[in-house]
């Protein structure tokens, strides 16, 4: 699996990723805060690996990452980059796909707090329909990706929420699609 750099959203993030992970590092002692387990029992990286946005994760590798880069004096956005443009190995992909479908056989998806996590994220969105559902369906699709890398150091808990936020991004494009009084395929 491939999460292609070029994307426009994905290279956003990676941007936004890497000036959050550098303002974090930058200040004095920096690099051990992020590292230090606080009283519930995370650190920094970890918190951050709990969340289901793609912002969060990303900074998450941002932040795991940092260390090589600072030796190598290359740029931190240049090394996720490098990071997610080779493929994550497909047997550790698999092997995170059966786990979370498993426990969804079991389970479920969390869905309504799905629901809520997207119209977080739709609330940020520009204006605009159009612009809106293309943005939707680009976080459905980057979603769909990113739920099973192994690169990203999300608990299960937190991969099927990314997994049922899939299905929200997918529900509010199609919403878009309908509310503005035309029914459009939505690929």
């Amino acid at each position: 699996m491939e999460i292609k750099p070029p994307d426009a959203l994905f290279a956003r993030l990676l941007r936004s990723a890497s000036l959050r992970a550098n303002e974090l590092l930058s200040v004095p002692g920096g690099a051990a805060r992020v590292r230090v387990i606080a009283d519930d029992g995370y650190n920094d990286i970890e918190r951050l690996a709990l969340s289901p946005f793609a912002d969060d994760q990303l900074v998450a590798v941002a932040l795991r990452l940092s260390d090589a880069c600072r030796g190598a004096g290359q740029p931190l956005v240049a090394r996720m980059a490098q990071y997610f443009h080779i493929p994550a190995p497909s047997i550790e992909v698999e092997a995170l796909r059966r786990s979370i479908w498993s426990e969804q056989e079991r389970a479920g998806l969390p869905l309504d707090e799905a629901r809520r996590e997207v119209a977080t994220i739709e609330s940020r969105m520009i204006d605009g329909e159009r612009s809106r559902r293309s943005e939707l369906r680009a976080y459905a699709a980057l979603y769909s990706d990113l739920w099973c890398d192994p690169r990203t150091a999300a608990p299960s808990a937190t991969r099927r929420m990314m997994l049922a936020m899939v299905t929200g991004f997918a529900e509010r494009s199609n919403a878009s699609s309908v509310s503005s009084g035309r029914l459009e395929t939505v690929s």
